[in-house]
């Protein structure tokens, strides 16, 4: 009997792990529907669309109007609302990692044909929350010139990191959390031996104020990873150096010239 009930439960379980998934590095889209006199809408369809895959995500106004899609993969966006007897509101926004971004829809009356476009509806200024971060997006993280392919080392482009130091707190104040799971190595501190490449991360952001009490230190990494597209795509990269770019002769050295080095990366 009691072997039957660990199997129940264990079903349970898988049944809904893809409810479960981690959610730290996702985003959310929240807003009212009102009309033009300010009154909410009740019943309105909502659907938000990943720009890049197509996949659609689904809702409803409840009867405050309110509507919400609380876990997005960060990335680029077409937002649209219908209700009978109002235009068609479309918007495009981009919703970056850990984000709580509010999207407030007016709808006017007129044709259900009528559509009524927003070029950009993406915020400015998080209003529901006291977060503060900075977020490195994929264009920054492609060209920003760094020494190796660590994801680490381009904390030092953000306010208030030296290094794997916080606002100069000791070594290890920092999490870094990779589409939810923590990537610290509890056995000798710092980050695991195989960090994740640069060519798998869409974007991440660095918390190291008021941070949400979900995260177990005063400053979080949070990463996240590319979600792909419809289109077949690959990466190929090589960092070279040598004595006669980028490397400079020290001043213990004894002879003229820098001494030999040659360092190729690729992959």
């Amino acid at each position: 009997m009691k072997f039957a009930r660990i199997v129940v439960v264990s079903m349970a379980v898988l049944a809904f792990a893809p409810l479960l998934n981690g959610q730290s590095s996702t985003a959310r889209v929240s807003g009212t529907v009102r009309d033009q006199t300010g009154a909410v809408i009740p019943s309105v369809s909502v659907t938000i669309t990943n720009s890049a895959t197509g996949a659609a995500n689904r809702t409803s106004t409840n009867e405050s109007g309110f509507y919400l899609f609380p876990s997005l993969i960060p990335g680029s966006y077409r937002l649209t609302a219908e209700s009978a007897g109002m235009q068609k509101y479309e918007a495009s926004l981009t919703v970056q990692v850990q984000q709580s971004a509010v999207v407030e829809i007016v709808l006017v009356p007129g044709q259900t044909t009528t559509t009524i476009e927003v070029t950009d509806a993406t915020p400015l200024v998080t209003t529901d929350t006291p977060v503060l971060g900075h977020v490195l997006e994929r264009q920054r993280i492609e060209q920003l010139p760094i020494n190796g392919r660590f994801i680490s080392s381009l904390l030092v482009t953000v306010p208030g990191m030296e290094g794997n130091r916080a606002y100069g707190l000791r070594e290890g104040s920092q999490e870094f959390v990779l589409d939810g799971s923590a990537l610290s190595d509890r056995n000798t501190g710092g980050t695991v031996r195989r960090p994740p490449g640069l060519d798998t991360i869409q974007e991440f952001k660095v918390e190291n104020n008021s941070s949400s009490a979900k995260f177990n230190r005063p400053t979080t990494v949070i990463l996240s990873t590319k979600s792909g597209t419809n289109e077949l795509h690959g990466s190929l990269f090589e960092t070279h150096r040598n004595n006669a770019i980028g490397r400079a002769r020290r001043r213990e050295d004894f002879s003229d010239k820098a001494p030999t080095l040659i360092r190729n990366e690729f992959g």
